[in-house]
């Protein structure tokens, strides 16, 4: 075996563990995950990230292994950003706590220890540190799923026609390729631009497209957008791992094209024996936006079934100022309740309620707890 094709292969078992690593949901590697985050050194070279060192903004200070901020910050900082006030995440020193309005702690391993609450603790909520988004299908399903709703069944209805949409499904090397580079690559950086997360090449031929397909949405035969999907026959499950549209444009990525591509996937699962459509994961923000789409598909919301299961996230309000009660009216949370469960809040007081556009229905998640400011801070804005 000469030594191209000994790296060769060494690279592709090296991904192929990596990826286990970061996405399998066996209680095993979950178990031994949460063990070496506890065990490695990195996590105690826990950081203290600020959103800003003006402290007339709205200030959000990270704290937790470094390499975990990434799934938060950038999110923080463009809904701030949404609020008028000037985004820029640097690093901060702990006096500079002092200057926090809110503080987001990721615990490693498992939840942290109840706090005993006084009249003048801090507002602290318990979040899961991701959501995960499963559509059990209907064997045999037929035409346009039942379970959307009525308006977007129609509108989807009318547009295959009008564009004339069809799905084509693929194993060649040579399209996932163009895919890759042309499609999902440039939808990434349309969408997150230096914080995005990005499967790299290896990884995502050889662990999602060599595991499974691609799914290419056609309008008059020419390619508008597409999804690299992982097929688990054991577990009848399609997980959709990288979607993109053509040129990443972001027009196209907002159009119905693309939840007529989920939908599709959703059908062609249904007709072809896989019990479960995994849509991947999201913050727990219900203003985020992937949150807000892959509600529409009428999943069952869970914490996180990978080692994301096993690290939580406490949510502390340190300050009351109107700059804090905007941004929590404008963003609900998910949180976890002591049994386990999911519970949806939003805020409100007598000048701010969240937006009408985003909702925090869905099956997984107990009905919407509405918290008055004025009663969560004892007092009115200051």
């Amino acid at each position: 075996m000469n030594h191209t094709l000994s790296a060769s292969i060494v690279g592709a078992l090296a991904r192929a563990g990596r990826y286990c690593w970061d996405n399998s949901e066996s209680p095993a590697v979950i178990s031994a995950r949460a063990a070496v985050d506890r065990a490695e050194p990195w996590t105690r070279r826990d950081v203290r990230l600020h959103s800003s060192r003006f402290p007339a903004d709205l200030t959000f200070t990270y704290a937790g292994p470094g390499k975990y901020a990434t799934y938060f910050m950038p999110f923080l900082e463009l809904r701030r950003s949404q609020l008028a006030v000037p985004p820029g995440p640097s690093e901060a020193d702990a006096d500079s706590l002092v200057d926090t309005d809110i503080m987001l702690e990721l615990h490693v391993g498992g939840p942290p220890k109840p706090v005993r609450t006084g009249e003048a603790a801090a507002p602290r909520f318990l979040l899961p540190s991701r959501l995960q988004f499963v559509v059990p299908t209907t064997p045999r399903q037929q035409g346009i799923l039942p379970g959307l709703p009525r308006k977007v069944r129609q509108s989807l209805a009318r547009q295959r026609v009008r564009h004339d949409r069809d799905l084509v499904i693929t194993n060649s090397a040579e399209k996932f390729h163009d895919f890759y580079y042309n499609y999902y690559l440039p939808t990434m950086e349309s969408r997150h631009g230096p914080a995005a997360r990005g499967v790299d090449p290896g990884t995502a031929y050889g662990q999602i497209f060599k595991r499974g397909a691609l799914f290419l949405l056609t309008e008059q035969k020419v390619p508008v957008a597409g999804m690299a999907c992982r097929l688990e026959p054991r577990t009848r499950t399609l997980r959709t791992r990288l979607f993109g549209v053509s040129g990443g444009e972001i027009s196209r990525y907002l159009d119905d094209a693309t939840i007529d591509l989920n939908v599709r996937i959703l059908e062609w699962a249904a007709s072809n024996g896989y019990d479960f459509v995994d849509l991947s994961t999201s913050e727990p923000f219900a203003s985020k936006g992937t949150f807000q789409f892959k509600r529409k598909l009428r999943p069952i919301v869970t914490p996180a079934r990978n080692h994301f299961s096993r690290k939580y996230v406490t949510l502390s309000i340190l300050r009351d100022r109107p700059a804090v009660r905007s941004f929590l009216a404008a963003n609900p949370i998910v949180t976890l309740s002591p049994d386990g469960t999911l519970q949806p809040i939003s805020f409100h007081d007598t000048d701010l309620a969240p937006p009408a556009s985003i909702s925090v229905n869905a099956a997984g998640l107990r009905p919407e707890l509405r918290v008055d400011l004025d009663e969560l801070f004892g007092t009115s804005t200051n």
